[in-house]
């Protein structure tokens, strides 16, 4: 569920399937993202929804080894009908190792009501 188009500019990448579960894993979004860092000058980045604590700390890591800017993070933590969409690993991870190297959070009323 993260958004990543499964592409780059030079070749397609292979969609994942039902094994390897609903979600992006920490392998298929650095195989996604390091290829459009190599082949264009990314101006700025935003992320959304991180569900995993695996796909946090592999974002988190992208950003320390390459020359990705500093994000805006705009966490998404619950569908609008109250469904969690991040586990409770992603959020402590998010907090503690991604959100320090943002350049701008949006403020979020959920994070002020968990305890």
């Amino acid at each position: 569920m993260c958004v990543l188009r499964p592409q780059s500019l030079r070749s397609p990448f292979k969609i994942l399937n039902e094994s390897s579960g609903p979600y992006e894993t920490a392998k298929s979004l650095r195989a996604q993202v390091l290829p459009l860092v190599e082949e264009l000058g990314i101006a700025a980045l935003k992320i959304g929804m991180l569900p995993t604590a695996d796909i946090v700390l592999e974002v988190a890591r992208l950003l320390a080894e390459t020359d990705l800017p500093a994000p805006v993070i705009d966490p998404v933590f619950q569908s609008s009908s109250g469904y969690e969409l991040m586990e409770k690993e992603a959020i402590e991870a998010l907090v503690t190792e991604l959100m320090p190297l943002a350049r701008l959070l949006t403020p979020k009323i959920f994070l002020k009501q968990r305890p």
